[in-house]
């Protein structure tokens, strides 16, 4: 990138020079064909101005290359910019479709239109040592991914990394060791290592129905008795009904909920995912939370302390 500024910085002191040039014969040709000193003196200095006024020795603000926008300062202003406008472009144009939808199905929808965007952005965020920037892009990633799958605002880190299985730091070490590897081995050097990818273990293999959604942002509404926090799992277990299960049990358990089908392939038995079955599966126990939640909202069940079974 450093190198691709310099080329463009020099191309452009080239125009100018060129520019400046042709004016200089333009008005050596007046002065000598026309006898009008004062007039090609004031053309002169017009031209002089509007050559180095005009097309100045700076580069452009932002440019494009190879799919990525760049600044003349190579930070990720430019790239996280186009990633927020299109994003919300996608998310708009695709809002009939989401609401309708599966919670697996809008990750699968981010994953295709808006991951690739950030993958596009790896390594000037490997790059980049200002932690600021960073921070903005992971910002924006979250950003993204709540707006694609319409979860709250406030919704949590943790129930995104659950949901996700993404980490842009581990997704930027990897592209540039395989990037250095391939390189090394271009120029018959010893190969770098290679790092293994790193994914959510924990739930990346659940199926979330429409409902889970549903529950998060259940979860995230104020409570009507303690105005000032949250009805989050927490809060329930320790001032409504302690045997509401926590976000790690309810990811655990959609886990265990998957049901697998056995399918005939060249003449042997494969277990093959049950996807309708699955989504069901998971929708009535969902479903059930979403109830529990729903009379714990009510000031009659929360004044007597519901011990209603949520598991």
């Amino acid at each position: 990138m450093y190198n691709l500024a310099n080329q463009l910085k020099s191309f452009v002191f080239f125009c100018r020079f060129q520019i400046f040039c042709i004016f200089c014969i333009f008005c050596t040709f007046c002065i000598f064909y026309t006898f009008c000193i004062f007039c090609t003196f004031c053309i002169f200095l017009h031209l002089h101005f509007f050559a180095f006024s005009t097309m100045g020795s700076h580069l452009p603000i932002s440019f494009k290359y190879l799919g990525t926008w760049v600044s003349n300062k190579l930070t990720l202003d430019a790239q996280l910019s186009h990633i927020r406008t299109k994003s919300n472009f996608l998310s708009i144009k695709l809002y009939p479709l989401l609401r309708e939808t599966s919670l697996s199905f809008r990750i699968n929808l981010w994953e295709i239109f808006v991951k690739p965007l950030f993958d596009q952005l790896v390594h000037l965020y490997y790059a980049d040592g200002a932690q600021t920037n960073r921070v903005k892009a992971d910002r924006l990633l979250k950003y993204t991914f709540k707006r694609f799958t319409l979860l709250a605002k406030s919704t949590p880190d943790k129930l995104i990394y659950y949901l996700w299985g993404y980490s842009l730091v581990n997704r930027a070490v990897i592209i540039f060791q395989r990037d250095k590897a391939k390189w090394d081995q271009r120029n018959k050097q010893k190969p770098s290592p290679m790092v293994a990818p790193v994914y959510s273990q924990l739930f990346h293999k659940a199926i979330f129905p429409q409902q889970v959604q549903t529950f998060i942002n259940l979860t995230r509404s104020l409570c009507k008795v303690h105005r000032s926090s949250i009805l989050n799992p927490e809060h329930i277990k320790k001032f409504h009904n302690p045997q509401f299960p926590s976000y790690t049990e309810v990811f655990s358990k959609l886990e265990s909920l998957i049901v697998y089908k056995v399918t005939l392939q060249r003449g042997k038995p494969k277990h093959t995912l049950d996807r309708f079955s699955s989504l069901e599966v998971t929708r009535n126990y969902v479903n059930r939370l979403i109830s529990c939640l729903l009379e714990l909202s009510s000031s009659r069940a929360i004044s007597n302390n519901s011990t209603t079974q949520c598991k």
